[in-house]
This record gives structure tokens, sequence and C-alpha cells, in this order.
């Protein structure tokens, strides 16, 4: 991905590396079973302002980012609290990955 973007701060240049490319971390949200459809969680995906802030919702929103929360903390990640979609899971070491995508 780095070769395809090389934006750093957004893309992790492989040599340095970040979760994401040591299997460490996850960007996710949660989708209604029934639809399909993601529900609304109060900012799009990568929205990098206050908004984002996992604390900072309302409404719905908050109930279905808490529900999201409890949910990745239950199995052992945890969340980045300025950006609701990414959860870290605790390696000692993890290795990173410079593979090719296809």
């Amino acid at each position: 991905m780095w070769r395809i973007f090389p934006r750093p701060g957004y893309v992790a240049d492989p040599a340095r590396g970040s979760n994401h490319n040591r299997g460490a971390a996850v960007d996710l949200t949660l989708v209604n079973r029934v639809t399909g459809l993601e529900l609304d969680m109060g900012t799009p995906f990568d929205t990098f302002s206050e908004a984002a802030h996992t604390a900072n919702a309302v409404g719905r929103a908050r109930v279905y980012r808490a529900m999201l929360v409890r949910a990745m903390e239950a199995e052992g990640f945890k969340n980045y609290e300025r950006e609701w979609w990414h959860f870290a899971f605790p390696i000692a070491e993890p290795v990173a990955f410079d593979l090719p995508i296809e």
C-alpha cells in the first residue's frame, strides 16, 4: 500500500511499520445483519476530526460506538480513543509484514 499511496501519517511506511501491517490492529464498524448496511456511527470511517473521537458521539451513534468498544474489548482489543473504528491487540513484539497486494 505504501508503494501505491505513500502518504506519511495515513499509510504506514513498511520500514517503520504500524500495528496494522504487523497484524495487531484492525479498523472496523458495525453492520446490520438483516440489511447488510453499516450502522450510523456518527462520522464516516477515516474522518480525522474531534467528531470521530469515540466519546464524541450522540444519540444512536453513541450507543453503537459503545457496543463496538464492548465487543472488541471482550476479545482483548483496545480502542484508539481518537478513532472510533480503530482497535489494536496488545502483542509484545509484533513483526511487520511487507507483502505485495494483488
